[in-house]
């Protein structure tokens, strides 16, 4: 009886409102192994959460994962941009009082 119903519920064959019905994914990823690989890798949260979806939340396998994409696909280009020369910029200098504060920011 009590199965009739809901499954008249779910599939609208009732007179009344039906009962609507999400079905979440299997492989979700968990907030505290998305923190936790997030934090680890720095990596955007989209491709952390990819990953663990692909791996079953194992955080090993994920983090490779995420290593060789980051390698193929370029995420990390700011090493290949580590030995360029920086020849210009500017210097900020602040004092006020006792206190002074001096910033140096170079670029290319």
């Amino acid at each position: 009886m009590m199965l009739t119903r809901l499954t008249r519920l779910v599939t609208g064959t009732t007179t009344g409102p039906s009962l609507h019905c999400r079905w979440y994914a299997a492989g979700t990823a968990e907030k505290s192994a998305l923190a936790t690989l997030r934090k680890k890798t720095g990596y955007t949260f989209a491709n952390c959460k990819k990953a663990l979806e692909m791996h079953g939340n194992d955080l090993a396998k994920a983090e490779q994962w995420l290593k060789e994409q980051a390698q193929t696909l370029g995420w990390s280009k700011a090493t290949k941009l580590e030995g360029r020369n920086t020849s210009q910029g500017l210097v900020g200098v602040l004092v006020r009082d006792n206190i002074g504060a001096m910033v140096e920011v170079n670029c290319e």
